[in-house]
């Protein structure tokens, strides 16, 4: 074996890339969230995003473009596989995907198809697509298993494609990669669990969440019409007033925009079970370190917070609490608590928030193309039963509820956004 040094901190093991190896913990979770769908009898999805363009765009600089992305980063030539309830990937050869023709108005339904179908066993678990579809009209699409893509690897991956493009029609030289791959850090992570060195995080998950209880330990509006874990939504619009004001209000406590809303969820979620003790989640990013930032590949892990919301308790107080909390478990980030909370990867415990920021996925830039849209196709079963999301936009911000039919139907993912609202006009008033 041998290191890929990283400064002064960081030595990422080199395993053998022609063998089998685990998956990272932080895609263990995704990967038991696929597990526990399939046995509840619904498909494990894809995450699939497509880009429409109008111009003409160079086929075989598109191709040239493609092939040059999959021989620079190893998460387009990623396999993944199950050994029980072990993720494991290994690498496999893979080459530019040829150019389909599908008419505009058909765009959408192949996509839909994408993110129900399954991937061959001799395919990568992620790739682009590219679409010719009409006149002076194409499409990007790009789509794979959760356990490879983030919003990061989505923006940066098709930015980079763009660049890649771009060099080519105009005979410059293409970008180079950083030089780490997804298998590396996935050798680095399980080392690190080998070695012990992430211990001290393993004790600081164990003490803040010995005793921690899910929130809701029964469905809350269950919709029997429809699979236990089919897809529920609801949406609402936040006035933008409304968001300034409150964001002006957390910004003058020296907090964040997501400390300020995530504390106005877990005040709501008090409200709505009547309980102290509030236990959510959410994915976060461990690309803290500048040796990480740039590695393709899904590099989110769920951080848990407990948080006892007491009568009298007010808003600010509360948002001083989260903002404490959150500052000292940044640090044990790497560590996988879920194994412990959530070892099947189905939810519990705990609900979850989510704080999508406007441009999430990029849009990219390819010479002679406008991109006239983006748009993420979801599927049709949720791996989580309640999620409340937050959409940043200038001029139209949106709440969003998310979660199983089974455990929250629609009408009690309405409920909650608008006791959200509620709560915040209270809280500026």
């Amino acid at each position: 074996m041998t290191s890929i040094e990283q400064g002064p901190c960081f030595s990422f093991p080199a395993y053998n890339r022609d063998a089998s190896q685990p998956q990272p913990l932080v895609a263990q979770l995704l990967h038991r969230q696929g597990r526990t769908l399939q046995r509840a009898g619904a498909e494990k999805a894809n995450t699939v995003i497509a880009w429409r363009f109008k111009g003409q765009f160079d086929h075989q600089a598109m191709t040239e473009a493609l092939d040059h992305l999959i021989r620079d980063y190893d998460m387009f030539r990623i396999q993944l596989e199950s050994q029980g309830e072990v993720g494991m990937m290994r690498e496999i050869t893979a080459s530019p995907p040829p150019l389909e023709t599908v008419e505009d108005k058909d765009l959408d339904r192949e996509m839909q198809r994408w993110v129900r179908k399954k991937t061959p066993t001799d395919h990568p678990a992620c790739s682009y697509r590219h679409f010719h579809t009409g006149p002076d009209t194409c499409a990007l699409g790009l789509g794979g298993r959760h356990e490879l893509l983030d919003a990061y690897t989505i923006r940066n991956m098709t930015l980079k494609l763009a660049q890649c493009y771009n060099s080519i029609l105009d005979r410059r030289a293409l970008p180079e990669n950083s030089g780490l791959q997804y298998m590396d850090f996935a050798a680095w992570v399980d080392s690190l669990i080998k070695n012990e060195e992430l211990e001290p995080s393993r004790q600081y998950w164990h003490s803040a969440l010995r005793n921690t209880a899910p929130v809701f330990e029964a469905p809350l509006d269950r919709d029997n019409t429809r699979h236990p874990m089919a897809a529920a939504s609801a949406a609402l619009s936040l006035s933008p007033d409304l968001r300034d004001e409150f964001e002006d209000l957390v910004r003058k406590q020296e907090c964040t925009r997501f400390e300020g809303y995530f504390t106005l969820f877990n005040m709501v979620l008090a409200q709505i079970s009547g309980k102290e003790d509030i236990l959510t989640a959410f994915a976060a990013s461990v690309r803290r370190q500048p040796e990480l930032r740039a590695i393709p590949g899904c590099l989110l892990n769920r951080m848990y917070v407990p948080l006892r919301v007491q009568p009298g308790d007010d808003f600010r107080t509360l948002l001083r609490r989260v903002h404490s909390l959150l500052q000292e478990a940044k640090n044990h980030l790497l560590w996988p608590a879920w194994q412990d909370v959530d070892p099947q990867g189905s939810g519990y415990p705990g609900v979850f928030f989510h704080y999508a920021r406007k441009g999430e996925f990029g849009v990219p830039d390819f010479n002679g193309l406008e991109c006239t849209s983006s748009q993420i196709y979801f599927f049709d079963y949720s791996p989580l039963p309640l999620v409340l999301q937050v959409t940043e936009d200038s001029k139209r911000p949106m709440l969003f509820g998310l979660g199983q039919a089974g455990f929250c139907a629609e009408s009690g993912l309405e409920d909650m956004l608008h006791r959200y609202t509620g709560l915040m006009k209270e809280i500026i008033a």
